[in-house]
């Protein structure tokens, strides 16, 4: 598998390994994400602050993607790619 996104036979692009594993990330990210938007939609609509808690854990989860992703794009390995893939810490739920 190549590391890097590819043109094939047809001229299509193609995922490379290490677009497919931050694509992994960033869905991973947009799940743990997910399950806090609805208080943002509430501060919108009734003013009701997000606990301080909530927003620390968010942003958490998007710097531990960013680390993630950033060790994926330095990595020169199939056996990197995987390793910095699966060194991710994400946060607990609150």
């Amino acid at each position: 598998m190549q590391l890097e996104d590819y043109t094939d036979d047809r001229g299509l692009t193609q995922p490379g390994l290490k677009s497919q594993y931050k694509n992994h990330v960033t869905v991973t990210e947009t799940n743990l994400l997910e399950k806090t938007d609805w208080m943002y939609v509430r501060q919108k609509e009734r003013d009701i602050s997000v606990p301080l808690d909530v927003v620390s854990n968010r942003t958490a989860i998007a710097n531990e993607a960013d680390r993630v992703r950033g060790v994926i794009d330095k990595a020169t390995s199939e056996e990197e790619v995987i390793s910095a893939f699966q060194s991710a810490s994400w946060p607990e739920d609150n």
